[in-house]
């Protein structure tokens, strides 16, 4: 789970652009999305993050004092507001931001958001005006200290959502939960899932099965690759887990061929999974003998 610690409203950022941050997300049309601030760049004197991944391309991006994060074009050296943080609840502003059809209004600061990361009560909203006309970006959530975690297009041939499932940042932003958390590792051909219990009784789990947990990986169109679970038996006998402290298992990998992949784990409990977890895999070409 994805917590963020409370500050301020003056000293939130929004959308966190150190070098390195890397965001996934699952998308209904494209599978997963990843994005990461690859470099900082500096122009004029002002410092640039440049992030990567985005289906309109590499964008340049500064946060001034004011909470207004400006988009840089490198070859006209020219900037343009993408988001204004700073804006009241229900003020509207010009925006450059690809797809969003040049008008957008910053809706609250305490929209209610529940996804895979978590459930929080204050993600920023941001609605975009045009798009009942044109077809493109329709709304935006971000939590302070993480950014954006979620993002709806609607129109053209496909309407489509973004979910934040796994966020590798730096500062003060940190995956964790206060009583229990549930993760995932990748270490080589192995991946690690670990999960914590700090509260004062003991977390009782059920099982319909003698399976606790699943493994799957997919590409970077979304589509599954392997499943753990899909070659073994598992006796058909409810199971019941008790668990203080941290339980931790470990499963091999399959070899896969190079590219960028997800890999979700979830505890298989009864009534469906309550802890899942994602991280994105890069593999990359075999060594040059």
């Amino acid at each position: 789970m994805l917590c963020a610690t409370a500050w301020p409203l003056a000293a939130q950022n929004y959308w966190p652009l150190d070098p390195g941050n890397l965001w996934v997300y699952r998308t209904t049309d494209r599978g997963f999305v990843r994005l990461q601030v690859a470099r900082t760049e500096t122009v004029a004197g002002n410092t640039y993050g440049v992030l990567t991944g985005l289906p309109t391309g590499e964008a340049w991006l500064r946060t001034n004092e004011d909470g207004v994060v400006f988009n840089l074009d490198p070859t006209t050296r020219r900037e343009g507001v993408w988001y204004n943080f700073a804006a009241g609840a229900g003020e509207t502003y010009d925006t450059t931001l690809p797809n969003a059809n040049g008008r957008a209004q910053l809706r609250t600061r305490n929209e209610s958001f529940r996804g895979r990361i978590g459930q929080f009560s204050n993600a920023l909203a941001i609605q975009y005006l045009n798009s009942n006309s044109a077809p493109g970006l329709a709304r935006e959530l971000f939590l302070p200290y993480v950014g954006p975690v979620q993002r709806s297009f609607i129109g053209g041939i496909q309407a489509s959502e973004w979910e934040l499932v796994y966020a590798s940042l730096g500062g003060v932003t940190f995956i964790s939960q206060p009583e229990t958390a549930f993760g995932i590792g990748v270490e080589g051909s192995s991946v690690r899932l670990t999960l914590k219990h700090t509260g004062p009784q003991p977390l009782d789990l059920t099982f319909p099965s003698s399976q606790l947990y699943n493994i799957a990986v997919y590409d970077d169109r979304g589509q599954a690759v392997w499943n753990w679970a899909s070659t073994r038996l598992f006796a058909a006998v409810l199971t019941m887990e008790r668990i203080t402290g941290e339980r931790t298992w470990m499963e091999a990998l399959p070899n896969l061929p190079p590219g960028n992949y997800a890999v979700e784990a979830f505890l298989t409990t009864a009534g469906g999974p309550v802890f899942r977890a994602t991280a994105p895999v890069t593999i990359g070409p075999p060594p040059r003998p």
